[in-house]
């Protein structure tokens, strides 16, 4: 196979190249500088190093261009693919619907991109690991559910899974030949890291309980020495566990932080320019209304005007008044929808409770995460500022409109001193965040819009 067919083999099922949409009269602002680069900040795909963002290359195209030069170098170590290989994942699409459930993991297991082994592994999930299952899907007489872990979301196989009827169903595993004397300590802390373990007892033999986010508070009351590690005894969500003293620090009572656990849903395959709509069912679902993306894609209202090149001018729809193009395929042309047709969409499932901030500042989503709850946004796909020469005038029924197709739309999840976080439909990664005035500034470039339910 040649590179180019192993490329096309490795990226049939993941390959994205966004959200081509939107308008918005653009701020006249200068660009804002870019800081320093923390190397964990962006994460596409299942990959943990952050893309180069230049002026000819927008977010989509980036992790193309990123995830090919890797399949390139590293096929083998990072996908388990050899280059003489095809992979069933490639043309393979399937439809997963709503499903919920406690599970067990029975055996050590892979948490894979997709709903196949033919997908790549993201992570390995431990044994008697508990997961919360939100979808399923049957690929080759197989069933399949769709989970969050950790940080991350992605599939793991039925045939590792059983469902927990009860609490007296898990195995509690105890590790042999470990001894410890545990000392009062009474502290607060907080994890340290982006994500960090907690065990039923000090050592890494123990089994994992759970994984908490950065900044997690805890309530050490004991804490030990094994092996030459600290570990502290913790209080946290009504339950008990063991830390490393290596994931936490001490508890910052001034620090600003808010994060929100929503539901983390992909727009691919079955939704390039889906974004839109995607990220309301993300909205929708911590609301706890379940609609799947593939029926929000249908009721969604549309602008039906076609596309036209005349004289130099562009004629196209107004994503103001409905979704504009083909959402389904790249093939034809296609665009995106703005604020007020998803706010009506959402009305259906939340009668009374949408709430549209579009036009407010940032201030106003600072309040709504404070008040525990996600806000659907539009942004430009830098997520930063995009210079005047990426937007365009295009003639619709109502009127002219500036559009530029460097445009997304995720869900704010959270934000801290310097960050905003997200979880983002494309590259299908929760909690991902960038810096808070690059953030800003990309939303708006695309109006301020916002919507968020109460």
């Amino acid at each position: 196979m040649t590179n180019k067919g192993l490329i096309i083999a490795i990226f049939s099922s993941l390959l994205v190249t966004g959200c081509n949409t939107h308008e918005s009269q653009p701020v006249k602002q200068p660009t804002p500088k870019k800081e320093n680069a923390d190397p964990s900040a962006e994460q596409p795909l299942n990959t943990r190093s952050t893309p180069l963002q230049t002026k000819d290359e927008g977010y989509h195209e980036q992790i193309i261009k990123e995830q090919t030069e890797l399949a390139r170098n590293h096929s083998i170590e990072l996908y388990g693919l050899k280059k003489t290989e095809k992979t069933d994942s490639e043309e393979k699409e399937y439809t997963a619907e709503h499903a919920s459930g406690t599970y067990r993991v029975t055996i050590e297991a892979n948490l894979r991109k997709g709903p196949g082994n033919s997908f790549p592994s993201i992570i390995t999930i431990d044994k008697n690991t508990k997961l919360e299952v939100y979808e399923k899907a049957n690929v080759s007489h197989a069933n399949w559910f769709h989970v969050e872990y950790a940080d991350d979301a992605g599939w793991v196989s039925s045939s590792v899974l059983e469902k927990i009827e009860s609490e007296e169903q898990i195995i509690t595993i105890t590790a042999e030949n470990i001894e410890y004397i545990a000392e009062e300590h009474i502290e607060n802390l907080e994890i340290s890291v982006d994500a960090g373990n907690v065990r039923t007892g000090p050592d890494l033999s123990y089994p994992k309980i759970t994984t908490l986010t950065q900044y997690r508070m805890l309530e050490a009351f004991e804490k030990t020495s094994v092996n030459g590690m600290t570990w502290y005894h913790v209080n946290f969500n009504g339950q008990t566990g063991w830390v490393a003293s290596i994931v936490v620090n001490k508890y910052d009572p001034n620090r600003k932080f808010t994060l929100i656990s929503a539901p983390l849903i992909a727009q691919m395959p079955q939704l390039p320019r889906g974004c839109e709509v995607t990220s309301l069912a993300m909205l929708l679902g911590h609301a706890g209304v379940h609609v799947d993306k593939m029926t929000l894609a249908s009721e969604i209202k549309r602008d039906p005007t076609p596309y036209q090149e005349k004289d130099g001018n562009i004629y196209f729809g107004n994503p103001h008044t409905g979704f504009v193009g083909n959402m389904y395929t790249f093939d034809q042309p296609g665009l995106g929808v703005y604020h007020r047709p998803i706010a009506e969409l959402g009305e259906k499932y939340l009668p009374g409770r949408i709430v549209d901030l579009t036009g407010n500042s940032f201030e106003a989503v600072y309040e709504q995460l404070d008040n525990g709850k996600p806000v659907w946004v539009i942004n430009t796909s830098w997520f930063a500022y995009v210079p005047d020469e990426y937007w365009e005038t295009w003639n619709t029924p109502t009127g002219t409109i500036r559009v530029t197709k460097k445009e997304h739309s995720v869900l704010v999840t959270g934000y801290d001193e310097n960050y905003i976080y997200f979880n983002d439909p494309l590259a299908v990664q929760k909690h991902k965040k960038v810096n808070k005035s690059s953030f800003i500034a990309g939303w708006n470039q695309m109006g301020n819009q916002a919507i968020t339910y109460n």
